[in-house]
């Protein structure tokens, strides 16, 4: 026959499941009883009683209290482990210490199949189902409530039937009791708002005068209360539990995320936890530097949550019990706290390990361990680097300059907003247009789509410190004299009108020959500036080195610009048929850029020959003669 190990708490659902498995299914069932703390010796014995009467083969109880406080409580401890700073995890620790005992038993009576009670709806079914499949892997799991959807009544029927007798009455409230907490499970808890009653609660509020408690710690272990020894830690929290518990320490409900993923809600009575977490984290505020209580909590923290989900197996648990381990090494002292009705307060500590001693200052007053001047000099260094960072933001960071543009539609403007969208010191303030009024920018130079969400304005509204003129020649000085600007307001034009000295000045400014080869310091201050022309930027570039050594006379030079060069507008050669694989001689001799040329190269006779060909912007100026002075 083949053989079944049962976790057997004796309650309705695994009481229904001994009766099955036997019965129904034909094993041979061993159930085992794992205390954690919640049974009495007369609770343990009548458990075996009643275990026999359903028919099962052997029945054992294991003692765990100690092995559950010495491989999880403890760290729990040390970790101040508070699961959303509420929950001492009462019920999922000892959960994981319970399906580990089992599976041993499996292994002791090399079973064929293990078997637990737990439904379908909460996180027990995947702790004790996770840690059956890693430790005993290829024994069967039997879930008969779960895997069988059945309802408490189906059972309770099924029971009757088999002439099993036992109290059948559901309580109003269900209680889970253990060494660190008891859980409490009632109609309140079903749903997002409701407090148990206090008639839920297992132990009564019969305490309502202030007590003081002393709780002695060695490394970071309870093993003394009000200076009474204990043999073992687990007797010491059984007995703060006796003393607080009565004072209704400890209630709360604890809403948090199950394994599943499901939220709920649960009842929870843990006097002793609470106490011994908050005055055990108390001593460490003293005793530990700030960096092992920082690391303490951010690995407590992840502790928990992996206890929590059922993952106590994973190797990486044991390497943070190490550092808990490690860190406790000074957390030896006694912890005083007055306990009322409701609440408790601890109010302070003793300990050779304190690190706020009187010897080394007292906060807020006079200390003997450093001058005024070792702080001054400390100050300066500790916030040394953060001070170099913000000196260098500082220093870079710029005021953005709210700039507008004029004549934003043509193929100058176009790309004149490219370059300022993604310019770092640069706000667009308006791009004005008349032809593509409240249109978007994109609707015309369709390369910024998604780059941004500004429209082209019929005014010039809008505080601004920069204007661009991108108009075509001849309307700059036009627009200028229609729409006045603030004086404050500095001007860049993009077309000829204000390019030679004779038309610099107008209406109160003046404007610089934009060219920074040839005046970098006045272009600097200046407030107003008239852009080079392209195939002027191009030639210039070349002899103005030769024009500055006096070495030219006359000069003889040609140049060539792309179909932008010609503006938007249509024109027998403006066409792919004519452009493309062709270069167009035009306004030889008459270029507009002759002048500004001419009063860069000191007055030089200039002779342009402009060629226009079929690449889409820019211009070059491949080369030229000069008769070159001796």
């Amino acid at each position: 026959m083949k053989k079944v190990v049962l976790g057997f708490s004796g309650g309705l659902d695994t009481s229904y499941c001994a009766k099955y498995l036997s019965e129904d299914l034909g094993y041979e069932v061993h159930s085992v009883t794992v205390n954690t703390g919640g049974f009495s010796p007369e609770e343990l014995a009548e458990l075996e009683k009643h275990a026999y009467r359903l028919g099962v083969t052997s029945h054992t109880t294991v003692n765990a209290v100690k092995s559950y406080y010495d491989k999880i409580i403890k760290y729990l401890v040390f970790g101040n482990v508070l699961k959303n700073n509420a929950y001492p995890l009462s019920v999922s620790a000892e959960r994981l210490s319970q399906a580990v005992f089992i599976a041993e038993q499996v292994q002791h009576l090399n079973a064929d199949a293990v078997a637990h009670g737990s439904t379908g709806a909460g996180n027990d079914q995947v702790r004790f189902d996770m840690i059956f499949n890693i430790m005993i892997p290829g024994v069967t799991i039997l879930t008969p409530i779960r895997d069988l959807k059945l309802s408490r009544e189906e059972e309770i029927a099924y029971l009757k039937s088999k002439q099993v007798e036992m109290n059948f009455e559901k309580s109003q409230y269900s209680i889970n009791k253990g060494l660190w907490g008891t859980s409490v499970g009632g109609k309140e808890t079903l749903n997002s708002n409701g407090m148990l009653p206090e008639s839920a609660w297992p132990t009564p509020v019969t305490e309502t005068v202030r007590r003081n408690m002393e709780l002695g710690f060695e490394k970071g272990e309870l093993v003394s209360v009000d200076g009474q020894f204990f043999s073992h830690p687990s007797e010491s929290i059984q007995y703060v539990q006796s003393i607080a518990g009565p004072f209704g320490i400890g209630r709360d409900i604890h809403v948090g995320d199950t394994i599943i993923g499901i939220k709920g809600r649960v009842g929870f009575e843990a006097a002793a936890p609470m106490l011994i977490i908050k005055a055990h984290h108390a001593l460490e505020k003293h005793v530990l530097t700030k960096w092992q209580l920082n690391w303490k909590d951010q690995i407590s923290l992840f502790y928990g949550n992996w206890l929590h989900e059922g993952q106590i197996l994973d190797p990486v648990m044991r390497d943070m019990e190490v550092f808990f381990e490690s860190s406790q090494q000074n957390v030896t002292g006694k912890v005083f706290v007055d306990l009322m009705p409701f609440h408790f307060q601890v109010t302070g500590i003793e300990s050779d390990y304190d690190l706020m001693s009187s010897r080394f200052g007292k906060y807020g007053e006079m200390n003997s361990g450093w001058t005024g001047e070792d702080v001054r000099g400390f100050s300066k260094i500790f916030g040394n680097q953060t001070m170099i960072y913000h000196s260098v933001k500082k220093k870079l960071m710029v005021s953005k300059i709210r700039i507008g543009i004029v004549g934003g539609a043509g193929y100058t403007g176009g790309e004149l907003i490219r370059l300022l969208l993604n310019h770092p010191a640069a706000e667009l303030v308006f791009v004005h247009s008349k032809s593509q009024s409240g249109q978007a920018l994109h609707a015309v130079h369709q390369d910024l789509l998604g780059e941004t969400g500004l429209r082209f304005s019929s005014t010039t509204d809008g505080e601004i410190d920069l204007l661009f003129l991108c108009l075509g020649h001849g309307e700059a000085r036009k627009f200028l004299t229609e729409n006045q600007f603030p004086a404050s307001v500095r001007i860049i034009d993009l077309s000829q009108d204000f390019r030679l000295t004779m038309h610099a000045q107008f209406e109160g400014r003046s404007f610089i020959y934009g060219l920074p080869e040839l005046d970098q310091d006045a272009i600097r201050q200046a407030s107003n500036i008239a852009n080079p022309g392209c195939f002027a930027t191009a030639i210039q570039l070349g002899l103005l080195p030769l024009a500055k050594a006096g070495l030219l006379n006359e000069v003889h030079t040609t140049g060539i610009t792309g179909s932008t060069g010609a503006g938007q507008g249509l024109s027998a050669t403006s066409h792919f048929s004519w452009r493309a694989n062709n270069i167009q001689a035009y306004k030889t001799l008459t270029h507009q850029h002759l002048g500004e040329i001419g009063e860069s190269l000191n007055r030089l006779q200039v002779m342009i020959r402009p060629r226009s060909t079929s690449f889409p912007g820019g211009a070059i100026s491949p080369g030229g003669y000069s008769s070159v002075r001796k």
